[in-house]
């Protein structure tokens, strides 16, 4: 049975590992401390007992751009930083990595549905106009944001790898 769970702190995390060293490294060394101190918040999702992957979210903002990929509608309103959450850190565990749920969806994308959903409570409750993510490296851009959500998540149009999904375009995802 699934279970998704939003970490408390002082909560000790579970033991987990992915396929990416640097996001083992941060999980092992800095994610604790991050929940304990309230600098990001921690989602769980949990197969029976064992963890499927987890993501975190935070308060985030990039320096707005003026540059025409955006559409007019876009920058309306945006100062000099578009403000929003970032998607920290998103990983599934080497164990249920490219597997499926027995729903025939593959487990990325029920994670994937539960950060969207988990954003969705924050911009109801705070505000935000994108979900923003910096992806680790092109790879896991190329063939997992854009690949599984290229109609979701945009690149960003600076010389950052910033990528966006605006607000009005998750919660269209989610009716």
């Amino acid at each position: 049975m699934l279970k998704f769970v939003a970490w408390m702190p002082n909560n000790s995390i579970p033991e987990f590992e992915c396929r990416d060293p640097q996001i083992n490294r941060y999980y092992k060394e800095q994610l604790q401390t991050d929940i304990d101190v309230r600098a990001c918040k921690a989602f769980f999702l949990f197969q029976d007992d064992n963890v499927v992957g987890f993501f975190t979210l935070l308060p985030h903002s990039i320096k707005n751009t003026n540059n025409h990929g955006i559409r007019k509608r876009e920058h309306k309103g945006m100062g000099k930083w578009l403000s929003g959450v970032l998607l920290g850190h998103f990983a599934i565990s080497n164990e249920f990595c490219g597997q499926k749920h027995s729903s025939g969806l593959k487990y990325s994308k029920i994670l994937m549905f539960y950060a969207l959903d988990s954003f969705e409570c924050i911009v109801r409750n705070f505000c935000g106009v994108a979900l923003l993510l910096n992806p680790i490296n092109e790879s896991v851009r190329d063939k997992f944001y854009i690949k599984e959500y290229g109609n979701l998540f945009k690149k960003y149009p600076t010389d950052d790898d910033y990528m966006y999904a605006l607000t009005d375009y998750v919660l269209a995802v989610l009716k």
